[in-house]
């Protein structure tokens, strides 16, 4: 199960709250890692020609200016990197987070257009 929220504002620098099984991770990791990724597969898909020849950490400054976002992920067998368990690492995670959150973001973006708008110039403009 994969839970995600975004919200942008003006804030500087984003922040991604995470969780894993209802427990924070601190630290982030893979489902943090899918997050991001999958919001800039989001913006690809509904701003193709704006994101023409930009790369991925490009547009993850893009897409995490301003961010302010929240990812919880439930797993039957979570893996942690930490001893702590603040730092979730089980790989399937970040491409099950990838995928529904690019879907979800780039469907959200075409029925957005003022927010897709404002991506695609700050797409252009950097």
């Amino acid at each position: 199960v994969v839970e995600a929220a975004a919200n942008w504002g003006n804030r500087w620098r984003g922040h991604i709250e995470s969780f894993a099984n209802v427990q924070r991770t601190t630290e982030g990791g893979t489902h943090v890692r899918g997050m991001i990724l999958g919001l800039v597969a989001g913006l690809r898909s509904a701003t193709p020609s704006a994101c023409a020849g930009r790369s991925t950490p490009e547009l993850e400054r893009i897409v995490t200016e301003g961010l302010v976002g929240l990812v919880c992920v439930r797993l039957d067998d979570p893996r942690f990197d930490t001893p702590t368990a603040s730092r979730l690492s089980t790989p399937a995670v970040r491409n099950s987070v990838k995928v529904i959150v690019a879907d979800e973001f780039a469907s959200y973006l075409r029925r957005q257009s003022a927010l897709m708008q404002a991506f695609a110039s700050k797409t252009a403009a950097q």
